[in-house]
């Protein structure tokens, strides 16, 4: 299982995708707490009950045999 979900910051600056710069301990992994400053924090995840906001569950999306998948929901 791979947990997914948005990055973003609350105060509507930019956020972006992690590089290898942001590897600050050098060990060849950008860990999730190095995305932070660049990407912002963990948002919205895409699992079956969004709305939720518990970023643990086992009903993220699985992709296909060539490693596509389609991800929709819509909540009030």
């Amino acid at each position: 299982m791979h947990l997914q979900h948005f990055h973003g910051f609350t105060d509507n600056r930019e956020a972006n995708c992690a590089t290898a710069a942001a590897d600050a301990n050098g060990d060849g992994i950008v860990d999730l707490v190095e995305t932070e400053p660049m990407s912002g924090t963990t948002m919205v995840p895409f699992h079956d009950n969004p709305v939720s906001m518990q970023i643990v569950n086992d009903t993220y999306p699985k992709a296909s045999a060539d490693g596509s998948y389609h991800y929709e929901k819509l909540f009030h």
